[in-house]
């Protein structure tokens, strides 16, 4: 008797390891839809898991309509249920205009993991607390693991976040959809200067009032600055000019319009110790173009 208690022990020991050796760490992506009739803005996301022991360190990046946000998430995972569960955090209320002109609602999230030999996949929803439930949708995601990103490294160290220091792959997304809208708008130029040098330096301001403008810079037609916003503090970058091209391009890429339209800034261009100073307006439809072309010696 005590025989096949050995036994049974054994199997059931066997078959517990692999759930109790089950963690969420990695990072995972998905489409929240909106739990609502009609159409609605999806959020495209990807969420950033570190599990150590029950506790859950998350990061979410999300899309809202043009925007690219960033949430900092507590959780815990539940090995034997295998359920993930998010504390309440903010998140863009999916009526609002905008990501500069929004309203944030709270919402917690319930996943549970389900793994196969092909994928592994975190089932489930954010959902509103007693405030907001009723006037926030469930969003309800599919979040598949990627498998082309190491698995983050658990430190020792209690206060340790999730590493980032890595790009996103979400971001990674972003300068796709970007190179691709900045080939289907229409190219705008604005200069055209004759330079000495081969390398130049650029400044960009924001034109007025601080409204809230954001910008990426083209070079040759490849994104070189990714999404910052226009103030009044210069967006500093050094182009080195490519000889082999009948001549260079800078473009100055509307992410959004802000509060005022167009997108306007003033670009600072700085050939050796001669100074150019181009206004330049970019919107949804159009980018503002600078031509350099190299003097002849």
């Amino acid at each position: 008797m005590k025989y096949y208690s050995g036994i049974i022990f054994l199997i059931c020991l066997f078959y517990r390891q692999p759930a109790s050796a089950q963690t969420v760490n990695g990072n995972w992506y998905g489409v929240g839809k909106l739990q609502l009739s009609g159409s609605h803005e999806d959020y495209l996301s990807e969420l950033i898991l570190q599990q150590k022991n029950r506790e859950v360190k998350a990061i979410l990046n999300y899309y809202f309509k043009d925007s690219l946000l960033t949430d900092t998430i507590k959780g815990s995972f539940d090995v034997a249920a295998r359920k993930l569960t998010l504390q309440k955090f903010p998140i863009i209320y999916y009526q609002s205009p905008s990501a500069r002109n929004s309203v944030d609602c709270y919402m917690s999230g319930t996943f549970i993991l389900r793994v196969s030999k092909t994928e592994s996949v975190l089932n489930g929803s954010f959902t509103g607390d007693d405030v907001y439930k009723y006037s926030a949708p469930a969003i309800n995601f599919n979040f598949k693991k990627s498998i082309d990103t190491a698995a983050l490294v658990l430190k020792e160290d209690k206060d340790d976040e999730p590493d980032t220091t890595k790009k996103s792959s979400l971001l990674i997304i972003h300068d796709t959809i970007t190179q691709k809208q900045f080939s289907e708008r229409k190219n705008i130029i604005a200069k055209e200067l004759a330079i000495n040098a081969s390398v130049v330096q650029i400044e960009l301001y924001d034109n007025g009032a601080i409204d809230n403008d954001s910008i990426s810079v083209f070079f040759n037609q490849q994104l070189v600055l990714q999404k910052k916003m226009l103030t009044h503090d210069a967006i500093k970058l050094n182009l080195p000019i490519n000889d082999s091209l009948p001549f260079n391009e800078i473009s100055m890429f509307a992410e959004n319009v802000g509060l005022i339209p167009p997108n306007t800034a003033v670009l600072i261009l700085y050939d050796g110790e001669t100074r150019y100073e181009i206004q330049m307006s970019s919107d949804l439809d159009k980018t503002a173009t600078i031509r350099l072309k190299r003097k002849k010696n």
